[in-house]
């Protein structure tokens, strides 16, 4: 039997699970991780959005949740740029619940994320809204 030395993407997924990211504890330790080196995907002519930045994101509880968040998202096969909106979002969601002092999700209520909104609109000035940060505690 022959193996195989094809790296392209669908063999990347196939071979690759969450289970086994959290079992070696490598990456998750990492606040930087390669599309290419850490997950096994290219980008293809996008040398600068090589890279996910997790560095500036705290507390560290917060952190770990979202790193696992876009491991579940890499799972289900989503494009780099896409993962990469994904990680900036939540990002900004991190960093507004850092400022008011929120260090786990048990404390997010209907209030905060209010908050969060206005938030968004006012600071970030954004015309709209999204509401994709409301399934992260659901799926953690």
């Amino acid at each position: 039997m022959q193996e195989s030395t094809s790296t392209s993407t669908s063999t990347a997924y196939s071979n690759t699970s969450l289970k086994t990211y959290f079992e070696e504890d490598t990456l998750m330790s990492k606040d930087i991780w390669s599309f290419k080196n850490d997950l096994g995907l290219d980008t293809p002519g996008y040398i600068e959005l090589s890279n996910l930045l997790f560095e500036d994101i705290e507390p560290l509880s917060l952190k770990i949740h979202i790193k696992k968040y876009i491991l579940y998202k890499i799972n289900q096969r989503l494009k780099p740029n896409s993962i990469r909106n994904i990680l900036n979002g939540l990002k900004k969601f991190a960093y507004f619940l850092n400022s008011i002092h929120v260090i786990c999700f048990e404390q997010i209520n209907d209030e905060i994320l209010i908050s969060y909104f206005r938030f968004l609109k006012n600071d970030c000035e954004l015309v709209a809204v999204s509401y994709t940060h409301l399934t992260l505690p659901t799926i953690l």
